[in-house]
Order: structure tokens, then sequence, then C-alpha cells
């Protein structure tokens, strides 16, 4: 039987800008050296790791074996996919940071969650769709679609404030179609306990950014989110061989 070791990752660089110290993982003993990174010494805790999920590459094996392989930012990315299709993989997928909860203290000002309920709309939900700049970790600069629902106002207008050049329009092909676009999450109330959720797309990874956008939405509501930057099949999208 294969033994799980706990690999240790010295300094993690957060999507959100934020670098986290002796990130802890878990990987099969026979695929640490893959990995790129030793196991962990001594009974150090694992920094942050009950804020967030770190990202991750997925890596499918011809004996249907699935390893998870960290990557500590994400400019390691490419590296991590080749070492896994040079280890035997045949899929790399990659899995986007995640938290569910961004804590106000980390947005600048340090704000306030607003409890606001929100009126009930009447009627079918009006969207606005386009297409807004995304700087993209896999593919660099590109265009990518967004949607929105009209109201609330207050909503809509800083989900807005949070794309960068946006056009309306329908825009049938862009190049974000080949990725899941990292997206922040606004969560808000309505009259009689009813929820909203809408998501926007901050256009760079790295902090500074996404940060200002979680905290131009947490004035309109009580809870934001976050979600990395995901994609399937790399070794297609980077054009990665063994080698």
């Amino acid at each position: 039987m294969v033994a799980i070791l706990v690999g240790n990752i010295p300094v993690y660089q957060s999507d959100l800008g934020v670098d986290v110290e002796n990130l802890r993982f878990k990987i099969r003993d026979d695929k640490l050296e893959i990995s790129g990174y030793a196991a962990a010494e001594g009974v150090v805790c694992s920094g942050a790791a009950s804020l967030f999920k770190h990202r991750y590459l997925q890596a499918e094996y011809p004996d249907r074996s699935v390893i998870r392989y960290p990557a500590g930012t994400i400019l390691d990315i490419p590296t991590v996919a080749q070492d896994a299709i040079n280890d035997g993989a045949v899929c790399v997928h990659l899995e986007g940071e995640e938290w569910t909860f961004i804590p106000p203290s980390f947005m600048p000002g340090n704000p306030e969650p607003n409890y606001v309920e929100y009126p009930v709309d009447a009627g079918v939900a009006q969207v606005e769709t386009g297409v807004t700049n995304y700087t993209s970790d896999l593919l660099g600069g590109i265009r990518v679609k967004y949607k929105v629902e009209l109201f609330p106002n207050q909503i809509l207008a800083a989900v807005k404030q949070c794309l960068t050049d946006p056009e309306i329009g329908t825009f049938p092909c862009t190049a974000g179609s080949q990725i899941k676009p990292r997206h922040l999450t606004i969560r808000a109330r309505r009259i009689g306990n009813r929820q909203i959720a809408r998501k926007t797309l901050p256009a760079e990874a790295g902090g500074d950014d996404i940060l200002l956008c979680a905290a131009q939405l947490l004035a309109t509501g009580y809870c934001v989110s976050y979600k990395g930057e995901s994609a399937r099949n790399l070794q297609v999208l980077l054009n990665i061989t063994a080698g």
C-alpha cells in the first residue's frame, strides 16, 4: 500500500496577494518528489489552511490514479503540469484557489458588511451580457464574457466597477471560453429572507485588483467569496508533451 505524506510549501503566494508560510498538503509518498516540495517537518501548524483551499493541478494517470500537485505560485503552473506529464500523467487540470469567505480585514479600509434587505424583483430578471478585459493565469491578456442581472442597482454598479473596459453585447466566441475565469461572488439579502448571489470578474490576480473589488462589493452585501481561474486539459491548452 502506498503511504500518504504531508508536504510543505515554504511560502505560498495566494491569488489575493497574501504570502502564506508553511502551507501543508497531502500527497502519495512516491509523488512527493514530483511535486517539487519536501516533506513537512515537526509539528508546526499549516499556515492559513482553514481560510482557503490552495490552487492545485489534478493529474490523471493510465492506472486511473489521480494525484493533486500544488502550485505555490501562479507562475509555477506550467512547470508543475510539465512535470506531471513527464511522470506519465495523461491529463492535467487546473483547479483554482478558493476562499468561501474573504475576511474584511484583508480588504482596503477593513469595510463593514452591509446587511441591507433589497426588494424582491417583479417579473423575469433582466440581464446584461458582454465582454471585459481579463489577464488569464494561463493565456495572458484576453477578453472574457460576463453576465449580470440589472437589479438591484447598487450591486450592479459594484459588479461593473470591477470590470475592465466592459463592452455590452453578444459575442459568440472569445478566448475565455477555454477557461473558467477567476471570479468574486457577493452575497446579499432580499426581503423575506431570500438570498442574492452575483459574480464579477477581476482582471488581475495578485492582490490589489481582487481585494479592492471585494471591498466595493462588500458595501452592497454581507459576504464575498473567491474562486481562482480553472481549466481542463492543460496538456492541450498549453501544448505540453512528455520530454
